[in-house]
């Protein structure tokens, strides 16, 4: 997928220094309204995600998300989920409000082990036709659950099974 996109730049290959993503494309388009929007809805709340590549908290607001889908092109692995196998998981941040008005950050690897990314696209089964799938983003073969051992002995069970009684 290339550097990371965040607020409309491109990391380097460095990690060091973001610079204009004019030749990536726009995600909008396989977004849903969770994507869309600015904030993440976490078990605190709505709360806005950025990068924190210095640990200062994103003083300069150069890590901050425009919309929460942009989290997919941090998908190094383009699985579909966000996790510690992602190069920018541990570097995440969540940014919200308490009661008292007063702001909280959390890392966001505190909050979640992983985030499934397919919950901020299109589906096939949401587009009808008229949209694009999100799930194109990723890695086709992530798309379908995977069988461990005993559950494929057990399908192939089934599936002689239904072949005996259709023959029979």
């Amino acid at each position: 997928m290339g550097s990371p996109i965040i607020n409309g730049k491109a990391l380097r290959e460095d990690y060091t220094t973001l610079v204009t993503a004019s030749d990536y494309s726009n995600l909008y388009p396989y977004l849903n309204a969770k994507g869309a929007d600015k904030y993440l809805n976490t078990p605190f709340g709505q709360m806005e995600v950025f990068l924190d590549l210095d640990d200062d908290n994103d003083q300069y607001g150069v890590g901050t998300l425009d919309y929460v889908g942009q989290l997919i092109n941090l998908d190094v692995n383009q699985d579909g989920i966000l996790n510690s196998e992602d190069d920018f998981f541990d570097k995440l941040k969540l940014r919200g409000y308490n009661s008292n008005g007063e702001e909280v950050v959390l890392k966001l690897s505190d909050v979640y082990n992983s985030l499934d990314l397919t919950q901020f696209v299109h589906t096939q089964k949401d587009t009808k036709g008229d949209a694009v799938s999100g799930t194109s983003l990723f890695r086709p073969e992530e798309s379908y659950k995977r069988l461990d051992d005993s559950q494929r002995v057990a399908s192939k069970k089934c599936f002689k099974t239904t072949r005996m009684k259709m023959a029979g």
